[in-house]
């Protein structure tokens, strides 16, 4: 079994593997002490360490599964923070209910319920907590590293050579044909790139300063297949400052480009549009080329992997991007994210 047949392979093997050393830690230390009061002998205390900690492993696991996906949703701290106490403090329940008849059975003792509450209960809810903030903080990490890494690859995607090469050769046809074409269309290729290494630098834009990049590739596009592409862009006023990753359009249009126009007598209609719907964001973008049937690698394409994942980067679970048919023949490309301004 390699490792991308079992993706969780290696977080379980860790996440045993880290309980198991303080299961053998704790009786390291403890059981000398508990062995020479004559209380239990080396044996149940190393049974009383592997109660104590795998029983908080299992109950832990949930916890650890939800912190892990959701993380903390930026829009929504207060129902996060509840959420997660919630789960805490059914899993500290039950294992309290599931650990202090085994600690009996084990040690041979039985405690009141205050001391079982005191001794039990808290240091669990306690103990879950921390772990709770020890996954935030690593998930937390792991996204920014991510994000890096995403930035990068998107950078090196968005402008791949054959763009380069295809475009600087049509300015080079034009320049004998028509000069105020190519002119045009290189003066567009400086726009696009500058805003391409200056977004590398920012990892968040408003939509309108998207859209702006997203007109000079169009232009770009418009030059090298002259009445082949017809853009209409429907984004109201006051979506438009709605914070999204930057360079987020073009690497989607270049895959819309890219299959939408491999028939050479198809005439390449996109939209692009936006609307709000209650305090979400929904952008969509459009296309009448053959859809996802002659291109069933498109949801594994670099633009569309690229963009989902600096989404939720970004955005976390509040983010969420679908690649599907649309209901008009073509392609769609649908992003939801949260809307800058509460409804």
């Amino acid at each position: 079994m390699t490792r991308s047949q079992s993706p969780h392979l290696v977080p379980a093997l860790w996440y045993v593997g880290v309980w198991t050393a303080l299961v053998i830690t704790w009786a390291l230390q403890i059981a000398p002490g508990l062995s020479a009061g004559g209380r239990i002998p080396w044996g149940h205390a190393f049974a009383l360490a592997a109660i104590n900690f795998y029983s908080t492993a299992v109950v832990a696991i949930p916890l650890t599964i939800v912190a892990w996906r959701r993380g903390i949703e930026r829009h929504h701290v207060a129902r996060s923070l509840f959420l997660y106490t919630a789960i805490i403090a059914a899993a500290s329940v039950v294992r309290f209910v599931l650990f202090i008849p085994l600690l009996a059975l084990v040690t041979g003792s039985h405690y009141t319920l205050g001391y079982e509450l005191r001794y039990a209960f808290v240091p669990q809810f306690v103990g879950l907590a921390t772990l709770l903030a020890v996954v935030l903080a690593v998930r937390s990490v792991q996204l920014s590293r991510e994000l890096a890494d995403a930035r990068l690859a998107a950078l090196q995607s968005q402008l791949q050579p054959h763009f380069l090469f295809n475009t600087l050769n049509a300015v080079s046809t034009l320049m004998h044909t028509d000069p105020a074409a190519a002119d045009e269309m290189l003066a567009g290729l400086c726009d696009l790139l500058r805003h391409t290494l200056r977004g590398s630098q920012r990892p968040v834009v408003s939509l309108d300063e998207e859209l702006m990049v997203a007109s000079h590739y169009i232009d770009i596009m418009k030059h090298r297949f002259p009445r082949r592409i017809r853009v209409v862009v429907d984004v109201p006023f006051d979506l438009r400052q709605t914070p999204v990753p930057s360079m987020m359009l073009q690497p989607l249009l270049e895959n819309v480009f890219a299959h939408a126009m491999d028939e050479p007598n198809r005439t390449s209609e996109v939209s692009i549009r936006a609307e709000r719907i209650k305090d979400r964001v929904r952008l969509m973008i459009t296309d009448n080329g053959p859809g996802l049937q002659s291109a069933p690698d498109a949801r594994k394409g670099i633009g569309v992997d690229n963009t989902r994942r600096r989404l939720e980067a970004a955005f976390g679970p509040a983010a969420r991007l679908v690649l599907q048919n649309a209901g008009t023949g073509g392609a769609e490309v649908t992003i939801e994210i949260p809307a800058a301004v509460p409804a």
